[in-house]
């Protein structure tokens, strides 16, 4: 998966689900986007500045051609206008005279359809010697053209083309008039030609399967309570990212971020022309690619069991990636009361006045409550930043001590409760084939745990907890490790 950029939250990892989701793209079949040019679809005025254009505006005068605007701001209120001098003093425009203009679309993509409103001047009268043409191409094919050798009268109007697959990249719509004569013998006519131009819409498409967004959700914790932060990164390699939705399955509650919101001032151009069906742009607008953005979402109408967070990226083209992830809601957990009261002889643990039930030597809870731990339940969290995530492995620092938290709840008298103090979690480490047993820790209070660890060496961190029964709850982490970059000598 592409690098998505260095993670900024808390990186949590869960019970039955890795909390860093990497999503498998999904195509969805609206995959196309609208371009325009010097008016949107409802007719109102697009500007810019002829002396800067755009980013893929491209004009071109030369030998006697030449391009013009209507007024200070390109398209508004005139057309852009291409004209070929006529000759002068009695001569004939020798070499290649032309003026175009020419609408790149966004890398990555090709285009599909493509809609004109152009006008033509000066092909009312053929001349058999006249060597001036129109044409409107794009990389592959030729979408309309006119020579004065055989015209039969101007072009006015619009002009509604689809467009056979060009390339993938460096496609583009180029409208033109122009003059190519090898001597002074072929004339170029007394009267030059011209085109106006009001309007340009480009359909685009991404080809290929993997034209998906790539996703990371960061902050979709198990268990999970209150009103906790999504951290969304993404990245995308065609027209770039549009917003992220977060719901909860089988409800009507759902939050929606714009990607857009990562830097407003840089993607201002990025904003939908008319809302709702297919997507309409400002040929030129700039989309992020790549981009982390934060979404509160909201837990408290949840009852307390399992639910379904869903989360869909979306990019302009409308092309979605998908994450799920089945999460605990504990927002009113019943921790319990703070003693325990052992009825000796009557609740199926045979012990004797004195002495102590220590629920054997695998881990476990201390005593009696090594026998009422069922179904146990362990979380833990990697509470200090790493250094970075790579392909959804939290990267640490060498030597650097890093602090891991964590939770231990049981079903004690058919309600599940935090673990009682004292309660054993084991730990191990997993490098390459071989498993070490280390020094783990016990739990303190609401069933919670603290444990400090520093690492020279890539592995996988087993916690583990198993009670008197043999049941065991366990998660496990895997963790890259990386020697801090030495600082360059100046």
């Amino acid at each position: 998966m592409p690098s998505v950029g260095r993670r900024k939250q808390l990186l949590v990892l869960g019970v039955t689900a890795a909390v860093l989701g990497v999503t498998a793209p999904r195509a969805s079949a609206d995959n196309e986007v609208w371009y325009w040019a010097c008016q949107a679809p409802d007719g109102s005025a697009l500007k810019f500045s002829p002396a800067s254009p755009p980013n893929g505006f491209q004009f071109v005068g030369s030998g006697g051609g030449s391009i013009n605007f209507g007024g200070a701001n390109a398209c508004d209120p005139s057309a852009i206008k291409g004209a070929l001098a006529p000759k002068t003093q009695g001569g004939a425009v020798e070499g290649l005279a032309q003026a175009a203009a020419v609408f790149a679309a966004p890398s990555s993509t090709q285009i599909s359809n493509v809609r004109l409103s152009r006008a033509t001047h000066g092909f009312t009268a053929p001349q058999a010697t006249d060597n001036q043409t129109y044409t409107v191409t794009t990389a592959n094919s030729t979408l309309e053209s006119l020579s004065r050798t055989t015209a039969t009268g101007d072009l006015s109007g619009e002009l509604t083309k689809a467009v056979a697959n060009g390339p993938s990249s460096g496609d583009f719509v180029r409208v033109a008039v122009k003059c190519d004569t090898a001597s002074g013998n072929v004339p170029c006519g007394n009267d030059g030609v011209s085109f106006d131009l009001s309007r340009l819409g480009v359909q685009v498409t991404e080809p290929g399967n993997d034209v998906a967004p790539h996703v990371a959700v960061g902050g979709a914790s198990n268990p999970m309570a209150g009103q906790p932060t999504l951290d969304i990164l993404a990245n995308d390699s065609g027209v770039g990212l549009r917003d992220v939705t977060a719901s909860w399955e089988g409800t009507d509650q759902s939050w929606t971020a714009s990607f857009n919101d990562a830097d407003p001032a840089k993607y201002a151009n990025c904003q939908d022309l008319v809302a709702g069906g297919a997507a309409d742009l400002p040929l030129g607008a700039v989309c992020p690619t790549a981009a982390d953005v934060k979404l509160k979402i909201d837990t408290s109408k949840l009852s307390n069991a399992d639910h379904v967070l869903v989360v869909q990226t979306r990019d302009w083209a409308g092309h979605t990636s998908t994450f799920r992830q089945t999460t605990t809601i504990l927002n009113n957990p019943d921790l319990g009361t703070n003693t325990q009261t052992l009825s000796i002889g009557t609740s199926g643990i045979t012990t004797t006045p004195g002495t102590t039930n220590t629920g054997g030597s695998s881990g476990g809870v201390a005593g009696a409550s090594s026998q009422t731990c069922n179904t146990p339940r362990l979380s833990v969290v990697l509470a200090d930043k790493p250094y970075k995530v790579s392909k959804g492995v939290p990267v640490l620092l060498s030597n650097k001590r890093y602090r891991f938290k964590g939770r231990l709840t049981c079903v004690i008298n058919g309600k599940r409760k935090s673990a009682p103090k004292r309660a054993r979690i084991d730990l191990q480490n997993k490098v390459g084939k071989k498993t070490i047993d280390k020094s783990g820790t016990t739990v303190a209070s609401k069933g919670n745990f603290s444990i400090i660890l520093a690492y020279t060496s890539s592995r996988t961190l087993i916690f583990r907890f198993t009670n008197a029964d043999g049941k065991r709850s366990q998660v496990s982490i895997k963790i890259k490790v990386q020697k801090p970059k030495k600082k360059k000598k100046h």
